[in-house]
């Protein structure tokens, strides 16, 4: 983890595989304060990366806000009634088969099998 951070990519296809694997670190690691704060930095260098397309653009942002979603309902699980987790758990699974642009989606779908079998 601490390579990844420090390594300075000049190539964009190999920063941004670089910031998903750090994000999924964080994630399977359950490093709260790590992982929000490499959403904010993850979306700010897509926005302002002139080299990187619309399309991927878009899917990395899709990521990022599903990834952030995820997250929350996974930490919440235990401290809301099973009606309100079950409400959201639906629309976060249902929003994601339908959007067609995410990045690594497969693996936003495995954490959310996860978190229900949990």
């Amino acid at each position: 983890m601490q390579l990844l951070h420090e390594v300075k990519f000049t190539d964009t296809s190999y920063h941004l595989g670089a910031k998903i694997i750090q994000l999924k670190s964080y994630y399977e690691l359950e490093e709260t304060e790590a992982f929000f704060a490499l959403t904010d930095a993850f979306r700010i260098y897509i926005l302002r990366n002139k080299d990187i397309s619309t399309y991927r653009k878009q899917a990395n942002m899709n990521f990022i806000k599903f990834a952030i979603r995820i997250y929350k309902i996974k930490e919440q699980q235990h401290f809301i009634t099973r009606s309100v987790f079950q409400q959201k758990f639906k629309s976060i699974t249902e929003q994601l088969k339908k959007s067609e642009n995410v990045a690594n989606s497969r693996w936003l779908e495995t954490c959310l099998t996860r978190i229900k079998e949990h």
